[in-house]
């Protein structure tokens, strides 16, 4: 509504003035202008744009390419790696617990992460394990789990007690996935008020400020 309906007008007002603008009022009318004159152009491009990234996001390059760019994001890329671990950690732990032998039971829970970017790396601990490796050494080549569940794991494994200390895991897992969400819900309302705030004032300021500029010239 500010770029097609409300700029237009002041960029009418100005013009009858033929006052000198500056740089940022020409960015923002430059804008709405672009919008105006090329708004079928736009939604015909962004339809196209549409139909394929919909197409490739379906891919398995698409979908793996997604879940890498998800980790990257700040504050909520941790809680999602968390995510991915405990929902492998807590299916191994139940899988074992329930007498599943363990390389088989690698193979299930591999399969139930959600994140692709995860569980692209955690398919391969399976063989690692079938040819005579320990298993907390398999998980630490991965390269995705934090040094003290590694430790927990090994302990688990030599002491005979793999299925608990998994489960112990796990839960150590939610506990730092509820930190972590607690900081991010108590940030992400003052972010999104400072963003929006920042655009609007932004937008706000490039249009009315010459007019406050030409009316002091005027008197």
């Amino acid at each position: 509504m500010l770029v097609t309906y409300v700029i237009p007008r002041f960029a009418s007002f100005y013009q009858g003035f033929a006052a000198d603008l500056p740089l940022p009022t020409k960015l923002v009318l430059g804008f709405s202008a672009f919008v105006q004159h090329n708004g079928l152009y736009l939604v015909g491009a962004l339809l196209v744009a549409y139909l394929f990234s919909r197409r490739w996001l379906r891919s398995d390059a698409g979908i793996i390419a997604v879940d890498r760019l998800k980790l990257r994001i700040p504050f909520v890329g941790r809680i999602l790696h968390l995510f991915a671990l405990s929902q492998f950690v807590r299916s191994l732990g139940t899988l074992v617990a329930g007498g599943t032998p363990l390389v088989n039971s690698l193979e299930i829970a591999s399969g139930t992460v959600t994140n692709r970017a995860i569980g692209e790396p955690l398919t391969r601990v399976a063989p690692r394990v079938r040819e005579g490796q320990a298993l907390w050494t398999s998980l630490e080549g991965t390269g995705l789990f934090p040094d003290l569940s590694i430790a927990m794991v090994q302990v688990g494994e030599a002491t005979g007690a793999l299925e608990g200390m998994l489960i112990n895991v796990s839960q150590f897992y939610d506990e730092s996935i509820e930190v972590r969400l607690a900081r991010v819900v108590t940030l992400i309302e003052p972010a999104v008020l400072v963003i929006m705030g920042g655009v609007v004032s932004l937008l706000l300021l490039s249009v009315y400020y010459p007019m406050f500029t030409l009316m002091q010239k005027v008197q």
